[in-house]
């Protein structure tokens, strides 16, 4: 039995993915996501045997078929938005932006800022937005606190890189994603780190995907359902059972009670500790029950019964994509490519048609395909009552244009799901308040286009981004 700690805080529990190269083989690098909550679960039914034995108790239960399923919420945005389409989707055709300028050098600037050396006619002013993409440190969206011609100065730490293919641009990378012959998979981590316990599932992929916009003022948010093949086999904490100081302090030298199966460079996290909880890589060769990790020594008493414990995770501490918000008042509807302004809630809805019940004996009841089938595109929206127009879209079987758009409220970027060819079902409204009347409309996307490469929907993405 592992050591009981404190009850697990959902603020502590973090979320990583990382896509598979191969279904079902765990990804080796991963990145964390910012989410509104997860339902992700590993589940094993528990059956009741029809055994008859000599008295009326039932005989001894046995073990029926285990399920990986969930969902996870995680906000609109512009940015970790680029790494839950290529989850869903596949990898999207990317654009480089045709104002993209060379970056050349970095500099310190002192007092918190760096001046990138750029090719002229970058075109960026002081208090302009612009994005940097093609470096290891620098990657991303700022403003410019100065600029001249050949420089650009913002405001971040510093640290020396040698830029080789290094750009800045004023309008970003685009990205196109549409619904191709394969689906990935992808790994998910979940470590709660103030219980130094992890779970991993392997062989996942989006059942669901659901994107929408809503006149409530309430915060935007994406729902991905999932669908995976297993679980990781649980590894109960190891033990420590003291800290020391190694190297003169600047590190400390980490002791487990029992074997601890960490190699130099592993992800370790530490709880139940008054000084040392948190996910650290192992910095130098362990031997069986010890190792290291970077952070200053300071003197801690491990008390029997009440030790720190400590875990492996998978992922090698995996950073996240900071977050660029798509607020629920910055989308916009479009019928027939024109600007639609009578919609309270409008939602597209992509069921992914993925078969679950590919099982094979000697898996363990889990799931060991995952086949992609048909996607199924579903909009529906709540609308205003001004007239009949959707009840004859519907009567007519006349195709319509929808277009779900939304803009950055500030800086670049953009995000559009454009489903060129929808049928409306015909429903006539009715009088369920003598206030005002709203209509229920429910659209089915399709594509008239049969050939191998055709999509029924386009999801664009601009973002600071080049790659997710």
């Amino acid at each position: 039995m592992s050591r009981q700690l404190n009850q697990a805080r959902g603020f502590a529990a973090e979320i990583a993915i990382g896509i598979e190269s191969v279904f079902n083989t765990a990804a080796t690098s991963g990145k964390l996501l910012a989410h509104n909550g997860s339902t992700i679960t590993a589940t094993r039914e528990t059956n009741i045997s029809d055994t008859i034995i000599a008295n009326r108790s039932s005989a001894e239960p046995f073990h029926g078929n285990g399920d990986v399923a969930g969902s996870l919420n995680v906000p609109n945005d512009l940015n970790q938005m680029g790494l839950i389409l290529k989850s869903v989707f596949g990898n999207p055709v990317s654009t480089a932006p045709a104002d993209a300028k060379a970056a050349s050098a970095v500099a310190d600037a002192t007092g918190g800022k760096v001046t990138l050396t750029v090719a002229t006619g970058h075109g960026v002013s002081a208090g302009d937005y612009f994005c940097v993409y093609g470096t290891t440190n620098y990657n991303g969206e700022f403003v410019a606190t100065a600029a001249t011609s050949t420089t650009i100065t913002f405001a971040h730490a510093y640290t020396a890189e040698t830029l080789t293919t290094a750009y800045v641009s004023k309008t970003g990378y685009t990205h196109v994603y549409k619904i191709g012959r394969d689906q990935p998979s992808f790994t998910i981590e979940q470590v709660h780190t103030d219980l130094a316990e992890m779970f991993l599932y392997t062989g996942c992929m989006a059942s669901r995907f659901a994107i929408g916009a809503d006149s409530n003022g309430q915060e935007n948010v994406v729902t991905v359902d999932i669908m995976g093949s297993k679980p990781a086999a649980s590894v109960v904490p190891v033990v420590i059972n003291k800290f020391e100081t190694s190297g003169a302090g600047a590190a400390t030298l980490v002791t487990t009670k029992t074997a601890h199966g960490l190699s130099l460079g592993d992800c370790v996290v530490i709880a139940g500790s008054a000084n040392y909880n948190g996910r650290y890589a192992v910095a130098t060769a362990p031997n069986t029950t010890t190792f290291t990790i970077v952070k200053a020594y300071v003197s801690e008493s491990v008390v029997a019964s009440s030790e720190p414990v400590c875990c492996k995770t998978h992922f090698v501490n995996p950073v996240g994509i900071p977050l660029k918000r798509l607020n629920t008042f910055s989308g916009k509807v479009y019928k027939d490519g024109v600007e639609y302004s009578a919609a309270k809630t409008f939602s597209i809805d992509f069921d992914m048609g993925l078969d679950g019940d590919q099982r094979v004996i000697g898996d363990n009841g889990f799931r060991s395909e995952i086949p992609e089938g048909k996607v199924g595109i579903t909009t529906s929206m709540t609308v205003l009552l001004k007239n009949a127009d959707w009840y004859r879209l519907g009567e007519g079987n006349i195709t319509v244009a929808l277009k779900l758009a939304f803009a950055a409220s500030y800086g670049l970027g953009s995000l559009t799901i454009d489903v060129p060819e929808n049928k409306v079902s015909m429903a006539s409204p009715g009088i369920d308040s003598p206030n005002g009347i709203s209509q229920q409309i429910t659209a089915i996307g399709f594509s008239s286009d049969a050939s191998s490469t055709a999509s029924a929907a386009t999801i664009t993405l601009v973002s600071p981004y080049a790659t997710f």
